[in-house]
């Protein structure tokens, strides 16, 4: 009798463990899909973008500009409340170049030179 209820307590202790890792790899699963927006936010104040073109991120065979002075108001707005430049969420891969056609933010993109 006394092996039959350890054997229980053991299925009970089993099945907890099962449940808390469960719930605790979904969190960190969805930690790492956070929803965001990327907001132009020189385009809801008085800031005037300095006319020069601004390399903000680059890979292997592209650069990428912005028209103007302005990635420090490029911003990623996470759902959690959090935000970083766009410049950090790229280089953090938090988001990726692509993200900002979807959120219809200008950008250029150049070709690098190659040897």
């Amino acid at each position: 009798m006394l092996l039959l209820k350890y054997g229980d307590n053991m299925k009970k202790i089993l099945i907890s463990l099962c449940i808390l890792f469960c719930i605790t790899g979904c969190n960190k699963v969805e930690e790492k899909k956070l929803s965001y927006e990327i907001e132009d936010r020189t385009l809801n104040s008085d800031y005037s973008c300095a006319t020069a073109l601004e390399k903000f991120y680059s890979d292997e065979l592209y650069d990428y500009s912005f028209p103007c002075i302005k990635s420090n108001y490029v911003i990623v707005v996470f759902s959690n409340g959090s935000e970083k430049n766009i410049v950090d969420a790229l280089n953090d891969k938090d988001v990726k170049v692509e993200d900002l056609d979807t959120f219809n933010i200008k950008y250029y993109k150049t070709e690098k030179n190659r040897p």
